[in-house]
């Protein structure tokens, strides 16, 4: 009917003073959605008048202006306006700055609740924001000095600057741990250069399937440096993204980009020794030894055609009668491979995992 069309209007007119809700959340923009919505259920909407303004309150909205820079109001713009600034802040986060605790204040971590489950803005701004930094509420007839007001609106600021780099701080981390992992040149640009030119070398060599997408991950050109550095992140943590990480996974992180850094390394040594010796093309397998006890012992193996072919020529007797004695080719050759192992560790019962 036309009462919704009407009550758009009013509401889109006085946008800098009302307050629209629908299911008790706050509308940050009146557009044709909203509308349609509005039209078909007015029932779910709700509107709050924010006009009146004292004068301690219109001072700290002024400083928070001034030190968020809000480039669209002025001093004499309204609360709306100003508040909207600061959801769209909140809300322009990604997924891992939304969540994460590491490296944030307990204050930003309260700030950043605060915005994503308060309903009613006001409250938020003038009581709940000053708590949490430990000033006092601005109710409309608080006392408010130019200094405390423009000191409270920077601390805000502070904070939100504090939430929005902590993804940025987290490709820090990324970035030095992959360098100290790889033990290669710590800034980015040499870094991506010098692990490039070791993924070339080892280019068709590599059978472990997750140090192969490592490797692949790094040659790969076309992508800007934070970009290639965000992939190479991903490959590490089996294809979840840096943007979407919990604290957990920073942690897990770590643990994998050290055992990758460690096989690319071995890897790398055993081609420079195969090169060294002047020998034919070899493939490498990662091999990881599980002891009782849970730890682990990653190396890197390599084998030549030409070395396949002579132990083939020994082992294939011995695999029929091992086939023969365990029921099955795979139970023979598990018994083996477990065989093999005990030998390697001195009698130790370990279990392996081929990659």
């Amino acid at each position: 009917g036309v009462l919704p069309l009407l009550s758009f209007a009013v509401l889109a007119n006085r946008k800098n003073d009302l307050a629209i809700y629908e299911h008790g959340s706050f509308i940050l923009d009146l557009d044709d959605a909203v509308l349609e919505r509005l039209a078909k259920n007015p029932g779910n909407f709700t509107v709050r008048n924010y006009a009146a303004k004292s004068k301690s309150r219109s001072l700290y909205l002024s400083e928070i202006v001034n030190a968020f820079g809000i480039s669209n109001a002025n001093t004499e713009d309204t609360f709306i306006q100003i508040v909207k600034a600061l959801y769209r802040e909140i809300y322009s986060l990604n997924p891992y700055a939304k969540n994460t605790k590491a490296t944030l204040s307990k204050q930003s971590v309260a700030i950043r609740q605060a915005f994503l489950t308060a309903s009613e803005p006001d409250r938020l701004l003038f009581e709940q924001i000053p708590q949490i930094i430990g000033a006092e509420p601005i109710y409309p007839e608080t006392k408010l000095s130019h200094p405390d007001a423009s000191s409270l609106a920077l601390s805000i600021a502070g904070y939100f600057r504090e939430l929005k780099t902590s993804y940025p701080r987290l490709l820090e981390v990324i970035r030095k741990s992959i360098a100290e992992a790889t033990s290669t040149n710590g800034e980015l640009v040499a870094m991506r250069k010098q692990l490039q030119g070791q993924a070339t070398n080892l280019e068709g060599r590599v059978l472990d399937k997750n140090l192969h997408s490592f490797v692949v991950a790094i040659q790969r050109d076309e992508l800007s440096n934070q970009e290639w550095l965000e992939n190479l992140a991903m490959v590490t943590l089996d294809g979840t993204p840096a943007r979407s990480w919990n604290d957990e996974e920073i942690n897990l992180f770590t643990v994998k980009i050290h055992e990758m850094g460690g096989a690319l390394k071995r890897l790398q040594a055993l081609l420079y020794d195969r090169l060294s010796k002047n020998e034919t093309p070899f493939e490498a397998i990662r091999i990881t030894l599980t002891h009782p006890d849970g730890s682990e012992v990653v190396d890197v193996v390599s084998i030549t055609e030409q070395e396949k072919s002579q132990i083939s020529k020994v082992m294939n007797s011995v695999t029929e009668q091992i086939e023969s004695m365990f029921g099955s080719s795979s139970a023979g050759k598990s018994a083996l491979l477990a065989w093999l192992t005990s030998e390697d560790t001195a009698g130790g019962n370990s279990t392996t995992e081929q990659g």
